[in-house]
């Protein structure tokens, strides 16, 4: 009960800091940043309270179902108070629309990633506009989709969530490949959950913008084979999302160069491993929203339908795994769990032996090595991903063959 009450409070104060920035503020991208400046540290602030009165016993339990509620619903009000008079009078009344946001100049001014297309390495996903003729045997989807602005559509959530994960990636970097050597897991589970935030973005909406702009059926009339319309528009999304991966996941290859606590026969192998699980997942996850977005019309649904998928394939198996070692404690229950968790990367990346010797090793591995260490979950993973992705493409190539719901 006390939890639940924490987390109703939770919302409803930060859903008032939302609204109360949204009406501060002129622009989408400054409310946007603030809130969660705002946000973070409170809501760490709550758990920090909550691990620091471990020992307190029934007076933390107290104070958090009277203090915090009274504090939180008290500060509530106050914001909503604040912004409603705002809303009433709002400081720009008077000003004949002068200070109304062009989306345009929006677009070109947000807070976000600075593109120098001719430049390395942001070339690699995103090259400069074509100023030249196509060459023979060019595929015009895949040139037109690589070469076009993938912030066209004001990602700018996406543009936080790339800015912050490169400067999460830092100290991260620093503790799980030279401090804790052990902890490298830890960091290649950070690299899959990176790509499992960007992969979405850059494939889910792959076939749906076309309906929603009505040029799918002019596409799917011309002389371009439908199997070049496919692997275009899947190998474009594949490539942004996987130079921006790479961006997170170069680190392990400088540990693996600089760190003698990797170079055992049994770790070479296993950071191999990790590099080809994380390559495997951004396959996997461009394939599926380019599946998706195959299947639906509207690009929300198609990117709400992908990370669904994602979540129960890859990151359901997980939470099943903590639970029946936690909960259930049955060894037929955790070895029939840990034979269905491997569609997930997460966990098959904690199954690979990795060890190191004790004077590197500062602090064993986290409670949450979720397998045994032994390459069976590996190859299963592998196994699972070829065909799975084998299958999804048959279907979209079926699809795109008898424009089934795709030329609707």
């Amino acid at each position: 009960a006390a939890a639940y009450l924490g987390l109703i409070v939770s919302v409803v104060l930060f859903g008032a800091i939302s609204l109360s920035c949204s009406s501060h503020f002129k622009r989408t991208s400054s409310a946007l940043v603030v809130s969660y400046l705002l946000i973070l540290p409170l809501a760490l602030l709550e758990v920090l309270f909550w691990q620091m009165a471990a020992g307190a016993g029934m007076m933390r339990l107290i104070v958090s179902v009277t203090v915090i509620p009274v504090v939180g619903l008290g500060v509530t009000a106050v914001l909503l108070a604040e912004t409603a008079k705002r809303l009433l009078h709002p400081p720009d009344v008077g000003s004949e629309g002068s200070d109304v946001v062009d989306l345009e100049e929006e677009a070109e001014r947000a807070v976000g990633l600075v593109i120098q297309r001719d430049q390395f390495p942001d070339k690699l996903f995103a090259p400069a506009k074509r100023m030249t003729l196509m060459e023979d045997g060019t595929n015009p989807v895949y040139d037109k989709e690589i070469r076009s602005e993938i912030f066209s559509q004001g990602t700018l959530m996406l543009r936080l969530v790339i800015q912050v994960s490169m400067a999460l990636a830092l100290p991260m970097m620093a503790v799980c490949l030279f401090i804790r050597p052990a902890w490298a897991p830890w960091y290649i589970s950070y690299v899959l959950l990176f790509n499992l935030l960007v992969a979405p973005v850059f494939s889910a909406g792959s076939v749906t913008t076309e309906r929603e702009r009505r040029t799918l059926d002019l596409l799917l009339t011309t002389i371009i084979p439908p199997r070049w319309i496919l692997w275009g528009k899947l190998f474009a999304g594949l490539r942004i999302s996987a130079v921006l991966t790479s961006f997170v996941l170069w680190p392990i290859f400088l540990a693996g160069v600089l760190q003698s606590a990797y170079w055992s026969g049994n770790n070479v192998a296993s950071l191999l491993g990790f590099l080809l699980i994380v390559a495997i997942t951004c396959v996997l996850a461009a394939t599926i929203g380019m599946f998706c977005s195959t299947l639906f019309h509207r690009t929300a649904s198609s990117m709400m339908a992908t990370y669904l998928v994602l979540i129960v394939l890859f990151l359901a198996p997980v939470a099943a795994q903590a639970f029946t070692r936690a909960v259930i404690r049955r060894p037929e229950a955790v070895a029939r769990v840990d034979a269905l968790a491997v569609t997930s990367p997460f966990s098959t990346t904690f199954s690979l032996p990795f060890r190191v010797a004790a004077a590197y090793r500062g602090e064993p591995r986290p409670g949450a090595v979720l397998q045994r260490p032994n390459w069976r979950p590996f190859i299963a993973f592998c196994v699972f991903a070829v065909v799975f992705e084998s299958a999804l493409l048959l279907i979209m190539r079926f699809l795109f063959h008898a424009r089934w719901r795709v030329a609707t």
